[in-house]
């Protein structure tokens, strides 16, 4: 399925970028993807303005994920929460976010009738509507090590991660743990943030 990295969708004129989002589409709707084409009907059916939320950012925040989130819809666009991860900053960005959400939007009730949010679980091909976005379970899971880098491989491009495997490489006696890697993925975002 076509994605696009959000950066890369707002360098583009806005004909270009109606047309990747058609293309998005046009995917969505032949794919095999059952929870894909739902997730296209709710965004269809709710959103009126900035569906590039839908098509951009959420599309290709799932392309690289498989655990479970929730996704806030309304007429302005949408929202994803991660609820699983196995890196501890990435959990309490997620938490932020989720704050965020309720402090922008607020929680989804009867009364909110433009408001919606869905557990959306990816892994398992299943979405589940929401009454409320108050009580949301965050799971923090370890990882193997291949696990691990798997998902490096999926959030860098490739020059990124070629820089992360040769520091890790340098450091392979000492990264023995799930632990040990996940201290040494933050070590690598922060001196790449400092630089």
């Amino acid at each position: 399925m076509k994605t696009i990295k959000p950066n890369d969708y707002y360098e583009m004129e806005d004909a270009e970028r109606e047309s990747v989002i058609n293309e998005i589409r046009t995917d969505i709707t032949s794919s095999d993807s059952k929870i894909m084409k739902r997730m296209l009907g709710i965004a269809n059916r709710y959103v009126k303005r900035y569906h590039s939320d839908f098509f951009v950012h959420d599309i290709h925040t799932l392309s690289n994920y498989s655990g479970r989130v929730m996704w806030y819809v309304h007429d302005c666009g949408t929202h994803i929460v991660k609820l699983d991860s196995s890196f501890k900053e990435t959990m309490e960005l997620e938490k932020v976010n989720l704050e965020a959400v309720k402090a922008n939007y607020g929680d989804v009730h009867k009364e909110n009738k433009e408001h919606h949010a869905y557990i959306v679980d990816i892994s398992k091909g299943k979405i589940e509507k929401l009454s409320t976005i108050t009580k949301l379970n965050f799971t923090y899971t370890y990882e193997t090590k291949e696990e691990v880098l798997q998902k490096l491989i999926q959030e860098y491009d490739s020059q990124e991660f070629f820089e992360i495997m040769n520091s890790f490489k340098n450091e392979k006696k000492r990264l023995k743990t799930e632990k040990d890697i996940e201290d040494f993925v933050t070590e690598q975002r922060d001196i790449k943030k400092a630089v």
